[in-house]
Parts: C-alpha cells; sequence; structure tokens
C-alpha cells in the first residue's frame, strides 16, 4: 500500500491505532503531570519501608512506574530512564512478579550495561524462581564489580549479603526467600511510651508486640488467646501442654503452652514457635522463642526500628 496516495488508509490506520491503544496513542504528558506522578512514586517507595512482599504499596508503585515510564519520557535526564527500570523491577519482585522484574531488569541491563541495582534484582528474581544456577555467576560477576554511586553501594552489598545466604538458600530448599535474607530495619510504633512492633499471628491478625528479651516464649495474655481460639486463628491442635516459668521475683507460675504456625515481622516470616499464655490482660512479648530464631537483633533508635539479622 502506498501510504502517499492513500490518506484515506493512513487516517484509518491512526484511528484504528488510537482505538486500540489509546493511552499510547496520547500525547506525552505536561512536565507538571510528570513531576506529580514522580513525587507519587517517590511518596509509594517510602510507603514500602518494612512492609510484606505483596503489599499494595508495591503495586501501587509498579502502577505508578508505568505510567511515569509510558508517558514521561520527554522529561527524563540522563540516567533516569534506567533508573526506574531500576526501581519497577524492585517493585515488582516485591509484589511477587518474578518473571516480570527478570524482564524488567534484562531491558534495564540493556541499556545501562553492568548496572548493579539491576544486576541484584535480576537476581533475586532468578532465585525466587529457583534458578540459582543462573544466579549464582550474576552474583559472582556482580561483586568484581566497581560501585561508583552510593545506589552501586547499596546494591553491591545485598549482593554481597545474597551470595552469603547461597548455602543456606541450598540447605533450606524452597522455604528459603533471597528478600527475608537481607538485614532490615522493621518500623516501630510508640504505644503508650513504648516501642512495640507489628506481628501477624498464623497470617490471620496482626497485633502489636513489646520485644522483651526476658520473656522465654512469645507471649499472649489470656484474654487475646482465647479471642484467637474463637476464630479458629489458634486451634487445639496447636496447644502442646503447660511449662513451668519462673517469674522475675522469684515465683513460680504454670502457663499453657502452644505452637504459632507462623509469625511475621515486616519481611521476616518465622515459623512453628512456641507460645505461652500470661493472665489476663498482660503484655504480648515477642520473647526468646522468636529473637532466637536471628543470628543477632538490634534497635536503631535513630530510625526507630527494629533490626533483625538472618541466621
Amino acid at each position: 500500500m502506498n501510504v502517499r496516495t492513500t490518506p484515506f488508509a493512513c487516517t484509518l490506520l491512526i484511528l484504528i491505532a488510537c482505538g486500540l491503544f489509546p493511552k499510547v496513542a496520547a500525547a506525552q504528558s505536561t512536565g507538571t503531570e510528570c513531576t506529580s506522578v514522580l513525587e507519587a512514586i517517590v511518596q509509594s517507595v517510602g510507603d514500602e519501608t518494612g512492609k510484606g512482599l505483596g503489599d499494595q504499596s508495591h503495586k501501587r508503585t509498579v502502577e505508578l512506574e508505568r505510567q511515569y515510564l509510558t508517558f514521561c519520557q520527554a522529561h527524563m535526564r540522563g540516567d533516569d530512564y534506567v533508573s526506574h527500570l531500576y526501581t519497577l523491577a524492585n517493585a515488582l519482585n516485591r509484589d511477587n512478579q518474578h518473571q516480570e522484574a527478570m524482564g524488567m531488569a534484562n531491558n534495564c541491563l540493556q541499556i545501562g550495561g553492568y548496572d548493579l541495582p539491576c544486576l541484584y534484582e535480576k537476581a533475586v528474581a532468578l532465585l525466587f524462581l529457583g534458578r540459582k544456577s543462573e544466579a549464582k555467576p550474576i552474583i559472582e560477576m556482580s561483586l568484581s564489580l566497581g560501585a561508583m554511586t552510593q545506589l552501586d553501594v547499596s546494591a553491591k552489598e545485598k549482593l554481597r549479603e545474597l551470595h552469603e545466604s547461597m548455602p543456606r538458600m541450598t540447605a533450606h530448599g524452597g522455604s528459603w526467600s533471597p528478600l527475608n535474607q537481607i538485614r532490615a530495619g522493621v518500623p516501630l510504633k510508640r504505644d503508650r511510651g513504648t516501642f512495640v512492633v507489628p506481628v501477624q499471628i498464623n497470617g490471620a491478625i496482626t497485633l502489636n508486640f513489646t520485644i522483651d528479651s526476658g520473656a522465654v516464649d512469645v507471649t499472649l495474655p489470656a484474654d487475646v488467646f482465647s479471642t484467637l481460639r474463637r476464630t479458629g486463628s489458634i486451634t487445639d491442635a496447636d496447644i502442646s501442654g503447660e511449662r513451668t516459668y519462673v517469674l522475675a521475683n522469684g515465683l513460680k507460675t504454670k502457663s499453657v503452652t502452644f505452637t504459632i504456625r507462623s509469625l511475621r515481622v515486616g519481611d521476616h516470616v518465622v515459623e512453628n514457635v512456641r507460645g505461652s499464655v500470661t493472665p489476663a490482660q498482660g503484655s504480648l512479648l515477642l520473647g526468646q522463642t522468636f529473637l532466637e530464631r536471628f543470628k543477632s537483633w538490634s534497635f536503631n533508635n535513630t530510625k526507630h526500628q527494629l533490626v533483625l539479622e538472618p541466621q
């Protein structure tokens, strides 16, 4: 078809394109609109701190980055395009869209060459997809590269932690999660003069716990324990019996013990944790049966975070 002599056909093609791809056919967004989207991305990424995989903030970041990359290319400067591809790959990994994340990381690497943040996201995606033999050489090669920017330094440190975690990944099989191996801070909340951390119990309910290294178990007050039993979050099969505990004042007491099938704190999930019941109206305590499952734990007083380092 000679489009120079068939204006009607050309017009028809344009109309079809606009009908099939209305957003793509539309003009690029204005600078003001792109600035607004960029601010929303920054806010969304900030909201992701300490959130679990699949949190809505990750989905929001994916949506915003796709919008920015589609309509705001004309307003990007220098390496902005590669940076946004990396942010999109990171959000996709955190939203459990690992195949998509790997594709986005590959796009990033085709443009940016040996870009450390994108190499990290590709390695994480491959590990989640069970392709360890492909991830290993990428991680090892990345560690030999120089880090120019602060983002490179951070990515290289995460790649080093992934490399150190590889033996444990093999030992733990499918339960190993790359993102859960990274040392990360979990935001604390202030509650009546003390700091507490949100903890999800058995994937069902989230409650605020006080971190107490002096408590032997993860402890629940009797009233909370009863509520969880009524709702089926804790069943008869989870109850293991009774134990005698020595209190801080030297007195001995017996408590019902039970197994918590899973505890989620931030991105960290610990399974089969022993818990015990304290008298009603007591505190919810995150004790040693949870804390001892980590190599170390500490408080970041500047950022008000609980820092957990996996074994």
